[in-house]
């Protein structure tokens, strides 16, 4: 016997074999490439759609790292000098202007880098010199000034009352945080001094890690801790980690189930020669080796085809997103959008991919050495059945019946090859489930993000002062709003400020007292105090119009909300609840489950105390020492509690306590000419661009003209939302079409190695006088078994991986609850028996012109 002795002569071995069997070469080639492109693709779109995510947040917010506050001159030119930082923003306030109708705006001295955090200059230049004026068109609009460059105006400064000259050198690009809040902010040039008011905005070089950066920086600045701020709306990269470790031990698990499906039909047909092998003397060992130099020279073939063709897809699938339309800006550049290439992490997961091949390799060869020499040299080694049935066939079976059986006594026979095709169509519909829900997902949290935001209207006035009723949006100006042509809806809230008697109910004490001292530091006094008998704290009395009521109707959490039949003595309670359990345990926010921050219930009765409308535009009351003032009191039952306001709040005074909620006819009962305090616009739905400028052009008219009001369009800023979001789901829905590729290539593997070990049965049914047709129909009825039973295991498992992603985002929180979508089930069901009904039809075509005698002469 001779044995093979040296390296040379086992890889000569393994490349004849690559060589001699070229289509098993190219399959295994094909599935692993196809692996490595879904590993390059499938981690490409989860760090671009985790970058997406955020870049979404930071516009709508801020884009810094980090924010610090009353910095010195010396301490910003240390900064200045870092060159780990990328951006620097500086800014300072100046002062604040009001025109002759008393429209105000905030005047920042800033650099360039402070301006256009998330804006770009859009005409003009930066400020240069004193009194230049860079400022974005809406808000210029709002002070009655001519939006163009060159313009110049005079307003008096407060404090001080002094008339300053400006010129307009810049028109910004549209700020959406400033927007949303009606911040009305002129910027000029940065102005040094010795204060120490520098607001400073940081943002990082790439690849820095910021947390240790910061930390240096607090240390050698001396600055507390306090005045350091980290953006909560950065990219959590330990989010992204775990879903990449997650996300490529799924991949890994399919991609060693289709390499090992395409590898035991390539053994099948060599089983003979593996056979020969050992019979001259070639080792186990050597068996081994070579069977595993084979997987991994054409695994090496297959890294670049994977990773130029996993590239190219991303691009396909990117290309396929609509960002003509979609302009961000952040530090005065465009944001591209560009695809994120996790490189570290995509080699990671090929060289995990290189384990798994060397494991596939060790499996297969224990099919070989596992058995004796003369079953390999017959070719009867490596069948894969388990000498297992639970089928009795006694022959007196009808035909059907027979048939029938036999294909039982087939998926018991060879119980591991079935086991693995029920997984792989369990992995295959698991994951579409998964991805579909992902989806629904993306969908609810947009939609989350949009309403806690307050983009409930295409249009948003809001008064400037809600510490006054009287100084707020006018009856006239309502009237004028509803006769410009476009408009669909109009939902409005008047506001009077309450004081509540406070009994001591049950709450979140550390949520309000937080809450208090941000109040204390804004406003200098407190929401809670006491008059001369009980407790007491502020908020708002609400009057809303029938169109916020029945919108306001989604949010309740308990009770009922009747428009029309509010009585006079019954109040809506809106606020905010506490997470309980989960990630954001103790987080508060616009929750439908949750603890309340008050333990109020339906059908308890609060009682209030208000005061003449004059009365409330001063210190006195605000700080509860007004004592000599007449107030009123007035009952309220508690008939509905909701989770969200609707209508958006417009400062820290309503965001605090609970707010009491009633009708604009009850309201109007105990106040006398009351003004709106913001006021939703809707346009009509086929309203033209044109239009919608049009109608924003006026509504800005009309609250110069009423004054202490801004009016914006949220148009443009909901379709950028509405864009990103729609990028998200293309990624998810071309990471489903990849891994349905990948999932259909071993299904197909593995039905067609069911076809290869029972080959010879089939040749004798045949002979005897079987029909292909006959034979059809085994194999037809074994591939629906496996789908009925593969779907009853995706129904478990895609319920597991749906409710994980449930809870994951916390939907749960927003009252959304989980809903098991069967619809979608039963169309994958028709799909999974469509898809092996046709597998099945190819593959039985290739026993329609068997030659029988040949074969079985093959056999013998």
């Amino acid at each position: 016997m001779v044995k093979i002795k040296n390296k040379e002569s086992i890889l000569l071995l393994t490349n004849r074999f690559i060589k001699s069997y070229k289509k098993n070469s190219l399959s295994l080639i094909l599935g692993m490439s196809l692996i490595i492109t879904l590993i390059v693709s499938l981690t490409t779109m989860l760090y671009t759609n985790h970058r997406l995510e955020s870049i979404q947040n930071q516009f709508i917010y801020t884009n810094m790292d980090y924010e610090i506050k009353n910095l010195s001159m010396e301490q910003i030119k240390e900064l200045q000098e870092n060159k780990t930082i990328e951006n620097l923003g500086i800014e300072k306030y100046l002062s604040t202007i009001k025109t002759k109708n008393n429209q105000a705006a905030v005047i920042i001295s800033a650099n360039t880098d402070s301006i256009l955090k998330v804006s770009k200059l859009i005409e003009g230049k930066m400020p240069k010199n004193k009194n230049e004026i860079v400022a974005e068109k809406w808000t210029l609009l709002n002070l009655g000034i001519n939006p163009i460059v060159g313009t110049e105006f005079s307003f008096p400064i407060k404090p001080g009352n002094v008339n300053n000259k400006y010129k307009i050198v810049g028109i910004l690009n549209d700020m959406p945080l400033n927007k949303m809040g009606g911040a009305i902010i002129l910027y000029t040039n940065l102005v040094y001094d010795d204060s120490k008011e520098y607001l400073v905005h940081l943002k990082f070089k790439e690849n820095i890690n910021i947390e240790k950066e910061i930390e240096k920086i607090e240390n050698e600045l001396e600055i507390p801790n306090k005045n350091i701020v980290k953006n909560p709306w950065l990219e959590n990269k330990e989010e992204l980690i775990i879903a990449n470790i997650k996300l490529n031990a799924l991949l890994l698990l399919i991609g060693g189930l289709i390499v090992f499906g395409i590898y035991r039909i390539s053994l099948i047909k060599r089983e003979k020669q593996f056979g020969m092998l050992r019979a001259i003397g070639v080792t186990k060992k050597q068996v081994k080796k070579i069977m595993i130099l084979e997987l991994l020279k054409l695994y090496f073939y297959s890294i670049p085809i994977g990773i130029i063709i996993g590239f190219l897809s991303v691009k396909i699938i990117t290309n396929f997103s609509n960002d003509e339309n979609l302009k961000i800006f952040f530090w005065g550049k465009l944001e591209k959008f560009n695809i994120i290439y996790p490189i570290n992490e995509i080699i990671i997961s090929i060289l995990m991919f290189f384990i798994v091949l060397v494991f596939v390799g060790v499996i297969g060869s224990r099919g070989i050495n596992g058995v004796s020499i003369i079953k390999n040299i017959t070719g009867h080694g490596n069948t894969g059945k388990d000498k297992f049935s639970l089928v009795n066939i006694t022959g007196e079976e009808n035909k059907n019946l027979l048939l029938k059986k036999l294909s039982m006594k087939y998926i018991f026979t060879n119980v591991k090859t079935s086991f693995i095709v029920i997984l792989s169509l369990i992995i295959g519909g698991t994951l579409f489930y998964g991805l579909a829900y992902k989806s629904y997902i993306i969908e609810e949290i947009n939609n989350i993000q949009t309403r806690t935001n307050f983009y409930n209207s295409d249009y948003l006035l809001t008064a400037y002062d809600d510490m006054d009723i009287g100084k707020g949006i006018s009856e006239l100006t309502l009237n004028n709003i509803k006769n410009i042509d476009g408009i669909q809806s109009i939902e409005t809230q008047i506001a009077l400020p309450i004081k509540v008697v406070d009994n001591n109910e049950s709450r979140n004490k550390e949520y309000l007292n937080n809450q208090e001292k941000i109040v204390n530091s804004h406003y200098g006094f407190s929401l809670r105090g006491k008059d001369k008998f009980e407790n007491l704290y502020h908020t708002k009395l609400k009057g809303y119009n029938d169109n916020a009521l029945e919108k306001l109707k989604k949010y309740i959490v308990e009770g009922n909300i009747d428009n029309n039949n509010l009585k006079e003595n019954e109040i809506i309670i809106a606020m905010p609840r506490t997470s309980s359990y989960g990630k954001s345990k103790g987080a508060v926010g616009y929750f439908k489950n949750g603890l309340t921050i008050i333990d109020y219930k339906v059908g308890d009765t609060i009682t209030i105390k208000y005061t003449d409308i004059n009365n409330i535009n001063s210190e006195r009351y605000w700080n509860f020492s007004d004592i000599n003032n007449k107030y009123m009191e007035k009952d309220y039952k508690i008939s509905a509690i909701v989770y969200y306001p609707y209508m958006k709040s417009v400062s820290l005074l309503e965001q605090v306590y609970p707010l009491l909620i009633t009708s604009e006819e009850n309201i109007r009962k105990i106040v006398n000419n009351p003004t709106y305090l913001t006021i939703n616009v809707n346009r009509n739905v086929l309203s033209s661009k044109t239009n919608d400028r049009l109608i924003e052009e006026k509504l800005i008219e009309l609250a110069v003209e009423n004054g202490e009001v801004t009016a914006r369009s949220l148009i443009e800023e909901k379709e950028k939302i509405d864009t990103m979001y729609k990028k998200e789901l293309i990624y998810i829905y071309g990471i489903a079409v990849v891994t349905f590729i990948l999932v259909l290539l071993n299904l197909t593997n593995n039905l067609k190695y069911r076809i290869q070990i029972r080959r010879e049965d089939f040749y004798i049914y045949k002979a005897i006088g079987m029909e292909i047709d006959s034979l059809k129909k085994i194999i037809y009825f074994e591939n629906m078994i496996f789908s009925i039973l593969s779907l009853f295991f995706i129904v478990i498992f895609s319920k597991i991986v749906s409710k994980f992603l449930y809870y994951e985002a916390e939907l749960y929180l927003y009252g959304i609850e989980y809903r098991y979508n069967y619809p979608i089930i039963i169309i994958l069901a028709m799909f999974t028996l469509m898809i092996s009904f046709i597998i099945s039809y190819f593959l039985n075509k290739n026993l329609k012109n068997v030659n029988i005698i040949e074969k079985l002469s093959i056999i013998e």
